[in-house]
């Protein structure tokens, strides 16, 4: 057996994206059930038993009791015993296993992927509601100067003691107060 075929306590937590902890928990928990350490100072343990763990894991974030992950384990020896004796079918074997853990990832992706497209039609649509106010402010912008204009323009115009002049006089401090 080369270097290859060995894993630590980190690389199986690493590739089961959990804590080493529990890694750890697991291979005394489920001792029966996984190989025992290679090397116990370099914590090395067969790579064969990422399928263990991996079963385990996924039980385990499923909320299944351990005694009832113990259980599946004893089934699965019982009938692996039985049934497989070549390599090649446990191959298999693992290769089926891991078909459905694939198939949910690839199914959160895609999820994932429809959320972020749906983000950036909203994001969008968000951008250009922001164009139009800033088109629709600038118009009013000028129109208000349009009117203050008016107003100044009308103020010399009026006669200054009408009642007529005193209202466009008064209207013109009120748009030159807000313009300001």
């Amino acid at each position: 057996m080369s270097a290859n075929d060995f894993m630590t306590i980190t690389d199986f937590a690493r590739e089961l994206n959990v804590a080493e902890s529990s890694v750890k928990f697991w291979f005394s928990r489920f001792s029966r059930y996984l190989p025992d350490a290679i090397d116990n100072e370099k914590e090395l343990y067969k790579k064969e038993s990422l399928k263990d763990l991996l079963f385990i894991a996924e039980k385990i974030h499923s909320g299944v009791m351990p005694t009832e992950i113990e259980n599946q384990l004893e089934q699965e020896n019982i009938q692996s015993s039985k049934n497989y004796s070549t390599t090649d079918k446990t191959e298999q074997n693992s290769l089926n296993f891991l078909t459905p853990f694939l198939e949910k990832i690839l199914l959160q992706q895609e999820r994932i992927a429809a959320a972020h497209e749906q983000r950036a039609e909203t994001e969008e649509r968000k951008a250009y509601a922001i164009e139009k106010r800033a088109e629709a402010e600038s118009k009013k912008a000028m129109a208000m100067n349009n009117i203050a204009n008016a107003l100044q323009n009308m103020k010399h115009e009026v006669f200054p003691g009408s009642a007529a002049g005193n209202l466009i006089n008064e209207a013109a401090i009120a748009i030159e107060d807000v313009s300001e």
